[in-house]
């Protein structure tokens, strides 16, 4: 009885990707709904949203997660970093940048000094973004949102993620609901006349972290507050992450060599209550514990407060 009943060639596009799929086929299979971002939007990384959104797209569409072998069509990747919000690619900036140089007969300087000097100018025009967006508020709603993130509005925060939910049924009364929140939302008079030169692409990337972000994330103030309330669990914590880092051998892609290297180095460290770190390698502290850990000339100031930012990275 013969048990091949396929060619060599219908066996090749089993479980694999024939051709690149139609606009419906990409709307049907590779469309993220609400549950598909809230899922994606809570992974760290680019790398690990987009990896996720093919993973998920390509068993709805061929059946199978792809292996390494299968070769995605540049339509499916082009669909979702459209949906993802990852247009705007610093690694596109670089090369351009690169061309540029090349260009106008400027030698090429090191692959990191061009990514740093890419780095410092997006940073740059992200700042001005936010002051032209803030620079469209008049000073009454100012005011208004400086008190919704005052001291001791968590019932603040509470009622803000409340005007934010979305109906959950489809019901007269949740609609009438829904109905007092957009009423509620209105109230607020916050609605700033958008700046002239603010492209519509950067508003709603803002728009889209501001419908997963939480309220609390962006009030917390910049002081010694939150490190002062993990000081306090120190002794829990150094147990606990002390026996991680001297008794699991950990390895990590190459994105996460540098949290790799400084957790080598603490296992080496007996006593990290008293040692001085002075030499610790800092690649991996993130760039909201530097404050707290790092001097002027970069190097550990606080061996607690660096042990807190690796575990955090």
């Amino acid at each position: 009885m013969p048990t091949r009943h396929l060619s060599d060639e219908q066996r090749q596009r089993y479980a694999n990707f024939a051709a690149a799929p139609s606009p419906d086929q990409l709307a049907r299979h590779f469309h993220l709904d609400r549950s598909d971002r809230e899922i994606t939007d809570g992974l760290r990384g680019d790398h690990n949203r987009l990896g996720f959104a093919l993973m998920l797209g390509s068993a709805r569409c061929i059946g199978i997660f792809p292996g390494a072998d299968v070769e995605i069509p540049g339509p499916v990747t082009a669909f979702l970093v459209d949906q993802l919000g990852l247009k705007k690619v610093p690694g596109l900036l670089v090369e351009r940048a690169a061309s540029w140089l090349v260009v106008n007969k400027v030698l090429l300087p090191g692959v990191s000094v061009l990514e740093r000097f890419v780095g410092r100018i997006r940073d740059r025009a992200q700042k001005r973004l936010w002051k032209r967006l803030v620079a469209a508020l008049d000073d009454k709603q100012r005011e208004r949102i400086a008190k919704l993130f005052g001291e001791g509005s968590e019932s603040g925060f509470a009622a803000l993620d409340a005007l934010r939910t979305v109906p959950t049924q489809r019901s007269s009364g949740e609609f009438l609901h829904h109905l007092n929140r957009l009423e509620a939302i209105r109230a607020f008079d916050l609605r700033p006349s958008p700046p002239k030169g603010v492209p519509a692409a950067s508003r709603d990337r803002l728009a889209r972290v501001a419908r997963t972000g939480k309220p609390s994330a962006i009030a917390r103030p910049r002081d010694a507050k939150p490190y002062a309330e993990l000081l306090a669990r120190w002794r829990r914590a150094r147990r606990l992450f002390f026996n991680i880092a001297t008794r699991l051998e950990m390895d990590a892609v190459p994105g996460g060599k540098a949290v790799q290297e400084a957790v080598r180095y603490l296992a080496k460290i007996a006593d990290w209550s008293n040692a001085k770190m002075r030499d610790a390698p800092t690649a991996a502290v993130p760039k909201a514990w530097q404050q707290h850990v790092q001097e002027a000339e970069g190097r550990v100031a606080d061996p607690r407060a660096y042990v807190f930012a690796v575990i955090d990275a």
